[in-house]
């Protein structure tokens, strides 16, 4: 480990020093576009409890271990939070990084508030955080079970006021109770207490009495940054059952636990916990995808309704699907411009218009007079009550998921039983015209790829839902020239391609190329197609799921 930077935070009293060391490894695995990750330990241990992931966290992120150090009085959560707030702003100012913070046990709970401080006092550069067997109320109470019991927890208060050693010794055998590799862990924890700086009587006995205060789940409904939670199955002091209660409460966090680990997760587990913490990032690098393709379309809502002939045309087609029935309150998931939540409202007593976009959703309000209402949100993170619908419109947003499988888990928790989804989504065969025509040019990608049709049905059988009716068809668009069709795209926000995809402008010899390339598929009247693969759905929610064989 190198000093870089050295970093010390005080008070006045001296009170406190915070600590923070760069690792080796990123001067030579980090890239200048990586973020930071800032990790924190928990009680009784030195950052030095990370070592064992230091390189593989290196591959992904430019890592720095933070320690904090006090012997001369007793300072309360709080204080020392307030310290590390500060150590944050400055790496923020000095580094100009984007960076993660990442707390173990207590670790979590002062990374969680300094974070919160920070971000109240302008904090830049904050993505979130990654908190491992941490607790938000330590200790069980009326209201919540989940916590460790207070009269085991002053057990380990009672033992370290006769001898620090043999109590640093209990907590490890409590840290790793039930995990199978126990000794080994135990045996691990032993010789790091070796090697690593001695924490004082009064920094235990002080860290000891925050854990025993914590209750930080107010802080946490207020907390608008990323926070992806890991707990260990076999966890005794941070129970896996927090991660259901977190779900529960706070619907927008992810929660994972680790098959078999035990407290110290990462030392426990380290292959599934670093897996863990891979999904996380293939997360995040969809959300900063799902911005961009919000921003895009919030562009393109003045202009997007002249575009749309597919969508309208689609639109219609699923529309006539359900004209029939009649519903108390339907969802538009991916409403666009409010183009069909109007005609929604000819069937339900109350639509409620949901997109990403925030400019499509403001078109929608200033344009449309219905009763609907119009709401800027994530159609697979909804801000409803459980079985609050009874029917869900989505016409060609569902391509645009991160996951299917858990858009129909969301969705069918929204339903009420009897409840109908219609969707019309693309298949991969939607553009293949152009998407050859790019092979031409070069071998980056140039239009998406969505799910087969096969795909689609595996993801619904394995889901709770019922199909009613699945099927595919073709839409062919005709166009001019191969210009027109990217105009299309252009004009209604669609042009954000995943992937490994070429950057830089179409130049005009480029483009020239893209057309002679194109007039291969000419049609006898001497337009050009666009070939859309359309996949319609409609699905029941049902309390037993039906299967035919």
């Amino acid at each position: 480990m190198s000093m870089y930077p050295s970093t010390m935070i005080s008070n006045d009293q001296c009170l406190t020093v915070w600590t923070m060391n760069r690792y080796e490894g990123s001067r030579f695995t980090a890239k200048a576009d990586q973020p930071a990750c800032l990790l924190i330990s928990g009680w009784g241990l030195s950052s030095q409890v990370f070592d064992l992931i230091l390189p593989s966290l290196a591959l992904q992120f430019d890592v720095y271990t933070l320690d904090r150090h006090f012997t001369e009085s007793d300072l309360t959560l709080e204080q020392v939070s307030g310290e590390l707030k500060n150590l944050l702003i400055q790496f923020s100012e000095k580094t100009k990084k984007n960076f993660w913070l990442m707390g173990w046990s207590l670790g979590g709970n002062i990374a969680l508030k300094a974070a919160a401080d920070a971000l109240n006092q302008g904090l830049t550069g904050l993505e979130g955080l990654f908190l491992v067997g941490t607790s938000p109320k330590f200790i069980a109470e009326e209201g919540f079970s989940q916590g460790v019991q207070s009269a085991d927890f002053q057990q380990v208060q009672t033992r370290l006021l006769k001898n620090k050693t043999r109590a640093l010794a209990y907590f490890d055998r409590l840290q790793v109770h039930g995990d199978k590799d126990a000794q080994t862990l135990i045996s691990a924890l032993k010789s790091l207490r070796a090697v690593e700086p001695e924490l004082s009587d009064k920094q235990l006995a002080s860290e000891l009495d925050w854990l025993f205060g914590v209750d930080q789940r107010e802080l946490l409904s207020s907390f608008k940054k990323t926070v992806y939670w890991f707990f260990g199955e076999k966890d005794g002091l941070a129970s896996a059952d927090i991660a259901a209660w977190i779900k529960n409460t706070y619907p927008k966090m992810m929660t994972f636990v680790i098959e078999g680990a035990s407290h110290p997760v990462f030392l426990s587990k380290p292959e599934p916990f670093l897996t863990q913490l891979d999904q996380c990032l293939y997360h995040e690098s969809h959300q900063y995808e799902k911005k961009q393709m919000a921003n895009r379309f919030s562009k393109a809502a003045v202009t997007y309704d002249s575009f749309a002939r597919l969508q309208q045309l689609v639109g219609e087609k699923l529309f006539a699907r359900n004209r029939e029935r009649q519903f108390d309150q339907m969802l538009d998931a991916g409403c666009g411009t409010g183009f069909f939540s109007e005609s929604l409202t000819r069937v339900s007593q109350q639509v409620l218009g949901v997109d990403l976009a925030a400019g499509m959703v403001d078109y929608a309000k200033q344009n449309h007079s219905s009763n609907a209402l119009w709401i800027q949100g994530d159609i697979e993170v909804m801000p409803f009550k459980p079985q609050s619908l009874d029917g869900i419109f989505s016409s060609l947003a569902v391509q645009w998921v991160e996951s299917l499988s858990g858009l129909l888990k969301e969705w069918y928790r929204l339903l009420s039983p009897g409840g109908e989804v219609f969707i019309s989504t693309l298949g991969p065969k939607s553009l293949f015209e152009l998407r050859q025509s790019f092979e031409a040019i070069d071998q980056f990608q140039h239009v998406n790829q969505f799910l087969s049709f096969d795909a689609i049905q595996a993801e619904i059988n394995a889901s709770e839902f019922e199909v009613i009716e699945a099927c595919q068809t073709e839409e062919i668009l005709s166009y001019p020239s191969c210009l027109g069709v990217m105009k299309d795209l252009k004009g209604i926000g669609a042009t954000l391609i995943k992937g490994k995809h070429a950057k830089g402008l179409m130049t005009k010899e480029r483009l020239e190329k893209l057309a002679e390339a194109y007039d291969e598929y000419k049609q006898s009247d001497g337009t050009i197609p666009a070939t859309y693969e359309v996949i319609y759905l409609h699905l029941k929610k049902v309390s037993a799921k039906r299967r035919t064989t």
